[in-house]
């Protein structure tokens, strides 16, 4: 009789844990977009195979995209941007090429990403051009600001500088039986 009231209380608390993890679960994949909102503070800055280096540390687990604003790639049909993502220990996690060609010129353009990344970890954005045009990309730089709480330190040159080469990063937080992947 004893061991048939645990049981029974047994499959009860496992029963109340299962239903539990399924509301996790329900709501566990979520989607963020932290944006800045572009003022008067912008410059555009030069890319060359140098490039720009942006620490940022993610506020989510997965970075989707993230936005850039690139201008005067008109004359360039071969060269390419390259982005890469390093992370604290200098292993690289990300590494893409967009050829200039395919790439809108003066406007927004989201690049994906996709990566799994540990949020709260520090991580370095590279921006980069290969190519032979004579007039070299520009990307467009803001203002750091508060509402931009991924973006640290960027890098032109080797030097600091208060701006930050982002202009969104789009995040989907996920989860499996309330665990993040």
């Amino acid at each position: 009789m004893r061991i048939g009231k645990i049981v029974k209380v047994a499959m009860a608390l496992s029963t109340l844990f299962v239903i539990w993890r399924w509301t996790v679960v329900a709501a566990g994949n979520v989607t963020a977009s932290h944006e800045y909102q572009i003022g008067k503070y912008y410059r555009f800055e030069e890319l060359n195979q140098d490039g720009i280096r942006q620490e940022f540390t993610p506020q989510y687990n997965r970075l989707q995209s993230i936005e850039l604003f690139i201008a005067n790639v008109y004359d360039d049909t071969d060269g390419s941007i390259q982005i890469v993502i390093g992370d604290e220990k200098g292993n690289e996690i990300f590494r893409k090429s967009y050829l200039v060609s395919k790439i809108p010129t003066g406007e927004f353009y989201e690049y994906k990403i996709r990566k799994t990344l540990k949020p709260g970890e520090h991580y370095d954005l590279y921006i980069s051009y290969n190519g032979n045009s004579e007039e070299l990309p520009q990307l467009m730089v803001s203002e750091k600001t508060k509402n931009l709480v991924e973006t640290e330190t960027m890098y032109v040159q080797w030097e600091a500088s208060d701006y930050n080469v982002a202009i969104s990063y789009n995040y989907a937080w996920r989860s499996l039986l309330g665990f993040s992947y």
